[in-house]
């Protein structure tokens, strides 16, 4: 796999755990019942910041420039 196939295919976990797709929300439903711990709302805000944080296009064309 090339470095814009990987690229291409990590945009695309970016935009399917922003996503409301039907499977995904039951992924996070299930989290949430099987785990106290778990809240809905803290479930999907670490799901956004890290979509945001690390799956980022920009940011990670930028880290892989100074590597």
């Amino acid at each position: 796999m090339t470095l814009p196939q990987r690229l291409d295919l990590l945009e695309k976990l970016r935009q399917y755990l922003l996503s409301d797709e039907e499977q995904w929300v039951a992924t996070q439903e299930r989290a949430v019942r099987e785990n106290p711990w778990f809240m809905p709302a803290f479930v999907h805000q670490s799901v956004a910041a890290i979509a945001q944080a690390y799956l980022d296009p920009v940011k990670l064309k930028a880290w892989l420039a100074n590597q």
